[in-house]
């Protein structure tokens, strides 16, 4: 089963993670991944964030809303510092569950994240546990043929226990 505490998780609170800083504040977070065909992937390995910079224009894509720390948006702090959202379907009831789980709350504050470097120097896989269905989905971010790809490694969604959880929806 998938701790829902590792021994050695970061102690994260909401305001405290290195996240949500102005794009000139965020060096420190990222650490380059990729540089291949004209872009820059950056990863943030404190919380799975990451940005695509096209070197060319200086234009920057986060995957998550920079000043997030101080949004005004109508949704949980958790949701906008996420990049995963998942549903899941309870078996023995045979019914989808009412709450929507993120890679953020639900995986990175409980210490079952974990990343590798790809070996071609084209991006990063993070894998992101969820303890409340004990699995495993990996998310991989590269850079293919001149552009950013995003994909969620269907074949390498790992189990880990029994619980009476199936993905539904990513």
């Amino acid at each position: 089963d998938i701790a829902y505490e590792k021994e050695n998780a970061i102690d994260i609170i909401d305001d405290a993670i290195k996240a949500g800083k102005a794009p000139e504040e965020d060096l420190e977070a990222f650490e380059l991944v990729a540089d291949k065909d004209g872009l820059e992937l950056w990863t943030n390995f404190t919380n799975g964030e990451i940005k695509v910079v096209e070197k060319d224009t200086g234009n920057i894509w986060y995957s998550n809303p920079v000043d997030r720390a101080n949004a005004k948006l109508p949704v949980r702090k958790p949701m906008i510092n996420a990049q995963l959202h998942v549903k899941f379907f309870n078996i023995e009831k045979k019914e989808p569950v009412d709450q929507e789980f993120n890679n953020y709350g639900d995986s990175i504050l409980k210490g079952c994240m974990e990343y590798e470097k790809l070996a071609d120097g084209s991006g990063v896989k993070f894998k992101f546990g969820f303890p409340i269905a004990n699995v495993y989905i990996p998310v991989q971010y590269s850079i293919v043929d001149g552009a950013f790809q995003a994909e969620i490694v269907t074949e390498e969604i790992e189990g880990v226990g029994t619980y009476p959880y199936a993905i539904l929806d990513i």
